[in-house]
């Protein structure tokens, strides 16, 4: 598989792509849902792939959406991974 996220297809025992960030952040990890399924938040890096020290950032995607429409949430160069996202 390349560096991009694939999703379960319910019922079914087979994978299909889900998410593949535009460049230079198309290396996705973290990917967790909000409760009713239409926010993905998920860290991303440029290169780097050490969790404990690569510089991910943040990006919160509406599901369904275009990726280059995925909003960036952090722009510090330290290490920014294992998001979370709550929605009322």
């Amino acid at each position: 598989m390349e560096n991009r996220l694939y999703r379960q297809i319910p019922g079914k025992d087979m994978v299909e792509p889900w998410l593949d960030l535009p460049a230079p952040y198309s290396h996705e990890y973290f990917p967790k849902l909000n409760r009713g399924g239409r926010y993905l938040v998920l860290g991303a890096s440029a290169g780097g792939h050490e969790h404990d020290v690569a510089d991910y950032e943040i990006f919160l995607w509406q599901v369904g959406a275009p990726a280059d429409q995925v909003q960036r949430l952090t722009f510090h160069s330290g290490n920014d991974n294992w998001p979370d996202i709550y929605t009322d």
